[in-house]
């Protein structure tokens, strides 16, 4: 029996919001439209395609259309709602849309005074982003619930921008290629705070409330929180206000940096990994495996992204999770100050001619590689959680291989939905593969900052800990 498309009852289940009547009539022709093309198939041929998509999707852990059917709809759109989002029912496409239109504070105007059709599978649908946003707002939306420290990907925040004025900062804007479609759009302000992903469809096998992608960032803010608490040192206000991110200072104190780098943030790593949901159940021993894999590579890809962020991209400067940076002209006041390197057993050009070549190529592999994308916050924590869950891990048990490679493939997909509803200049696909290829250049730097501390155990060229041997590998 064929499905009539066109009858109000169908219209009224999928789609049990409040409607114009021009999106109405709209809705009723596109429905009559796909009646007719339907009827032009044999109900054998469509039995069996049914049959087809709904086995195929069982066979990937995919929910079949006709469970999906059961899922409240999108209020601006009609497709399959992940949750409540921002105060309405929407799907990842349109909330992420919200978010970004919110914290962008993007202004739209529409070509066609604000009578376009809204609608997943109508002819032309979400091109008019003005028409969209103010569906949003008419079912409910609230600009008031978006987190304004949350951005898109490409963007950045207001303070890093005066970060940047202060020669902190990277030395280009960010591509403008945004927003090229049948609606123009005016910005009021270029920048925003610390990115975020928008969220995904849910995964069936690995998550029920939120993208994998959504976790893992909100796994790193509060990472980066913890960092603001135990780092801050320009004034106590700072510790409390969560709008300021944490101030880049200049090193002054060789040994309290090291104690941070080499106590403070492999904690700060351990409970990254301990207190994501998806990993939280796994036992400490492969947990343990997990962190000792990611410790440098974590660091391998946070460092070049700060320092480009913060410190432009001259190859004068490096700076590190802590938001301590060394200025590499200024190696001779550090020499000059007996703080600054105390606890350090190596003299200075030794030093010159150990680390700034090390440094700089990390920027040449990597640094170089995201200045050219202009990556995102939510970018770089893709990149981390996917260099996090290797499956390919010596050791590690069966059940956590398949739990990485699982979560790691729908981290993948979670960025791809980024990608689609961002405002990349490229293509997904090819925004995608460029920011693999930058795994490759972290990988090396890592191996590069394993040979150094190498040295610098074996020299005694400065104190070790214990612990932080033991997680990157160094033994003796």
């Amino acid at each position: 029996m064929l499905m009539d498309y066109g009858s109000e009852s169908l219209i009224n289940r999928l789609f049990p919001y409040t409607f114009e009547e021009n999106e109405k009539s709209q809705m009723d022709q596109f429905f009559t439209t796909m009646a007719q093309t339907q009827s032009t198939q044999s109900p054998n041929s469509l039995h069996s395609i049914n049959q087809s998509l709904k086995l195929q999707a069982d066979q990937d852990g995919v929910e079949s259309p006709q469970r999906r059917m059961t899922l409240p709809a999108c209020a601006i759109c009609g497709a399959d709602s992940t949750g409540i989002h921002f105060g309405s029912e929407a799907c990842a496409a349109c909330s992420a849309f919200f978010r970004r239109t919110v914290v962008l504070n993007k202004q739209y105007i529409c070509p066609k005074n604000g009578k376009c059709l809204v609608f997943k599978d109508a002819p032309g649908a979400q091109k008019c982003r003005a028409c969209r946003f103010t569906k949003c707002i008419r079912v409910g939306m609230d600009r008031g619930a978006v987190q304004q420290r949350r951005d898109a990907i490409g963007k950045y925040s207001a303070e890093a921008e005066a970060n940047r004025e202060n020669g902190l900062k990277r030395d280009r804007e960010p591509d403008e290629a945004d927003d090229a479609d049948a609606s123009s759009t005016h910005d009021s302000t270029p920048f925003c705070a610390t990115a975020s992903s928008p969220r995904s469809p849910k995964s069936p096998k690995i998550s029920s409330q939120s993208s994998v992608l959504d976790e893992f960032i909100t796994q790193h803010e509060v990472l980066n929180r913890r960092r603001k608490l135990f780092y801050t040192s320009r004034s106590l206000s700072d510790v409390f206000d969560e709008s300021a991110e944490l101030e880049p200072v200049e090193l002054s104190d060789f040994a309290e940096c090291m104690f941070q780098l080499w106590q403070i943030e492999p904690r700060l790593a351990a409970e990254f990994i301990s207190t994501n949901r998806h990993l939280s159940h796994l036992p400490a021993i492969e947990k343990s495996k997990l962190l000792k894999n990611f410790m440098l590579l974590f660091q391998a890809v946070e460092e070049p992204y700060l320092t480009w962020k913060f410190c432009g991209f001259g190859k004068d400067k490096w700076m590190m999770p802590n938001r301590t940076y060394i200025d590499f002209k200024n190696i001779d006041y550090y020499y000059m100050t007996d703080k600054c390197i105390k606890g350090l057993n190596l003299d200075k050009e030794t030093a010159r001619s150990l680390f700034i070549p090390s440094f700089q190529h990390a920027l040449d592999v990597v640094g170089s590689q995201m200045a050219a994308m202009d990556i995102g916050y939510t970018e770089l924590v893709a990149l981390a959680s996917i260099l996090l869950l290797d499956p390919c891990i010596s050791g590690l048990d069966s059940s956590t291989k398949d739990l990485c490679f699982r979560l790691r493939n729908q981290i993948i997909k979670d960025l791809f939905v980024v990608y689609q509803n961002g405002s990349v200049a490229e293509e997904p696909e090819v925004r995608l593969g460029m920011l693999i290829n930058i795994i490759s250049g972290i990988k090396v730097h890592a191996i590069k900052s394993m040979e150094n501390m190498l040295m610098l155990k074996t020299f005694d060229i400065c104190p070790r800990d214990k612990l932080f041997d033991e997680i990157v590998g160094i033994h003796g």
